[in-house]
């Protein structure tokens, strides 16, 4: 007999006991009405291995809002912080305000700084993702506290299950389906 998850989705799904295979069929409308890239892998995965795909992949869904508004929003951004800069030339970031602005003079497009934050982003989430995975501090004494990311239900009980491997997937969640590639 083949591997279960070798089998055809379908097949999987069938051969599942009627209480999971409920669950499994609602994880799978949920996935597909969220937009998440080949829900019956993350299915599969969440049922069989019990991973919180589901709780994963929203995770890593509002990381990319972020990550994009970056580009999307780089009017936005570009003007209110070279305008605080101008303001305020001790607030914090003036700097990066005063390099935007001298960007903005020397002719440098909105929708390239925006490019450029966007790549920034999403590098300073994945490290950040990185460390959460990492679990603990290298640098540190080991006798120091570790951290995990913890699923919690609707009503904020904790399942017990972790919430890891996230920076594993941030690219492959691009929302474009570009994984951080031009258009």
């Amino acid at each position: 007999m083949s591997h279960p998850l070798l089998l055809p989705f379908e097949e999987w799904l069938a051969s599942l006991p009627t209480s999971t295979r409920a669950k499994a069929k609602r994880l799978l409308e949920q996935m597909r009405a969220l937009g998440a890239p080949e829900p019956e892998e993350w299915v599969r995965s969440e049922v069989f291995e019990n991973i919180p795909q589901l709780t994963r992949f929203l995770v890593l869904r509002r990381l990319w809002q972020d990550i994009d508004e970056w580009r999307d929003k780089s009017s936005l951004y570009v003007h209110s912080y070279s305008g605080m800069a101008e303001r305020d030339p001790s607030a914090p970031f003036a700097d990066a305000g005063m390099a935007m602005k001298r960007m903005l003079d020397a002719g440098i497009a909105l929708e390239d700084i925006g490019r450029v934050a966007r790549m920034v982003a999403y590098e300073t989430t994945f490290a950040v993702l990185n460390i959460i995975d990492e679990g603990y501090d290298p640098d540190g004494d080991e006798r120091l506290p570790h951290w995990i990311l913890v699923e919690e239900t609707t009503n904020g009980k904790r399942t017990g299950r972790v919430v890891g491997g996230l920076h594993e997937s941030l690219l492959g969640l691009d929302p474009s389906g570009r994984e951080g590639r031009p258009e």
